[in-house]
């Protein structure tokens, strides 16, 4: 239909114009007042303007009905926010894994003036964030936990009767099928998605239980009765430690090795987390509704253990998943596409294209996490090589101190013969009175101050015979 008036607006308009400048031109023969000319001549114009508006208007009114276009611009706009959204999740729980590692080094020796301290209290904070966590993992209850189905036992009841109804219970926190396959988390699957990552990367584990921490910082206030500067300065001296250092490189060394895997992980699980808010979103509530995802809200504990409200969206993955499909399914698109103008299907290849620019980015950047994730795996490969080169050490040490044993006796050897040799010399020297040789026929001669000549070896000594 707008095809149709488009066509005959136009038609008609170019008509009228054509008409216009005929008539200017026949006027401009006969007539002499040359103003007449003129006003047919801007009339025209205006026709010609005319025309070419309306073209503009009917393809401007075709482009805002455009209800694909119109989903995709929403979508768009706010993928962005929405990546990055899931990507600070990511962060925040990657770093948590980190500070599980390193914090019990210092909060278990912190010394400080008093406990009122904004910075006492947050490290005391973090230190009972990371505890409580280890307690979860180590307390979850599940199908392997002990209990009893004997009435009147409160602690068993309650948990037979709370999860035995539930087909995967907790076990779904071990269950890789259980943390990929959902779009979307309850938040049950959402508790046991983190739980998932603290087991498979082993963050209950803590590398300071073998450490008598509790004796360094008694060491460490005994030091601070003596003064800030002794304090300070014993301190540094612990932290310059060899075998301290050595520890603390290791410990380094197996965080980073696993930020790695608890950095993927956690990608995956914010992807299906629903999109949280503490105010509503009017944009996510058109998307949300748009997917077939009712929003709502919901009362969760914030760090602090106090209950805030927040609004509950479509996740991620859901928004991604629409918005790669939602035309396929749609019939209503294929009907835009079939009865859509040239201008209209040309925008949506623009927007296409653009979307798919967009896509291929967010795959380098998946590209580089698995290119880092491979060079980290190929890293660990060769620790096998690193413990059998510590293995090695100690027989390269052994041969190092046989060789050098064997140096030390030769040595000995030799200033030992030096000096035998020594003590034959002096003795000759002691028992000979003066060098001498005889001829063939019995003459003795004095040769002691006879110099050897080796050009010519056979010349006789011009001494004075002894005899």
């Amino acid at each position: 239909m707008i095809k149709k008036i488009l066509l005959t607006t136009t038609t008609a308009l170019s008509v009228l114009a054509s008409s216009s400048l005929a008539l200017a031109a026949n006027v401009a023969a006969d007539v002499e007042n040359h103003h007449i000319v003129v006003a047919i001549q801007e009339l025209g114009n205006k026709i010609e303007g005319l025309t070419m508006s309306g073209v503009k208007s009917v393809n401007e009114v075709a482009y805002q009905i455009d209800k694909s276009f119109t989903s995709s611009m929403q979508l768009n706009v706010k993928q962005s926010d929405i990546q990055n959204g899931a990507n600070t999740l990511t962060q925040s729980t990657t770093d948590r894994a980190v500070k599980l590692n390193l914090l019990p080094f210092s909060a278990a020796t912190l010394t400080y003036t008093n406990k009122s301290q904004p910075e006492v209290r947050k490290v005391n904070a973090e230190a009972r964030a990371q505890q409580n966590f280890i307690s979860q993992l180590k307390n979850l209850d599940a199908s392997d936990s002990i209990y009893s189905l004997v009435q009147g036992m409160e602690i068993s009841s309650y948990w037979a009767k709370k999860n035995l109804s539930i087909p995967g219970r907790n076990d779904d926190a071990f269950n890789f099928s259980s943390f990929i396959e959902p779009e979307a988390y309850t938040v049950e699957q959402a508790k046991n998605s983190d739980n998932f990552i603290g087991y498979v990367a082993k963050q209950y584990q803590s590398y300071t239980d073998a450490l008598n921490l509790s004796q360094l910082r008694n060491a460490l206030v005994q030091y601070q009765k003596q003064g800030v500067k002794t304090l300070s300065q014993q301190i540094a001296q612990f932290r310059n430690n060899d075998a301290y250092k050595n520890y603390q490189m290791t410990i380094r060394t197996l965080t980073a090795n696993k930020s790695v895997s608890t950095d993927i992980l956690s990608g995956l699980a914010a992807e299906r987390k629903p999109i949280m808010t503490t105010e509503p979103d009017p944009q996510l509530e058109v998307i949300s509704r748009a997917i077939g995802i009712e929003p709502k809200t919901v009362s969760l504990k914030d760090a602090n253990g106090d209950s805030v409200t927040m609004h509950q969206y479509a996740s991620p993955l859901q928004v991604a998943k629409y918005r790669a499909n939602y035309r396929l399914k749609s019939p209503e698109w294929y009907q835009e596409v079939a009865a859509d103008s040239a201008e209209n299907l040309q925008r949506k290849s623009v927007v296409l294209l653009a979307e798919i620019s967009s896509q291929l980015y967010q795959n380098h950047l998946d590209n580089e996490k698995m290119m880092g994730a491979l060079a980290v795996l190929n890293l660990q490969s060769g620790e096998t090589a690193n413990l059998m080169l510590k293995a090695q050490v100690n027989d390269v040490n052994a041969a190092i101190t046989a060789f050098a044993a064997s140096a030390n006796t030769s040595t000995q050897t030799d200033t030992s013969s030096s000096s035998s040799s020594s003590s034959t010399s002096s003795s000759s020297s002691n028992t000979t009175t003066s060098p001498a040789s005889t001829d063939v026929n019995g003459t003795t001669y004095d040769t002691s101050g006879y110099t050897y000549d080796p050009n010519n070896p056979t010349a006789v000594p011009t001494t004075t015979p002894t005899n």
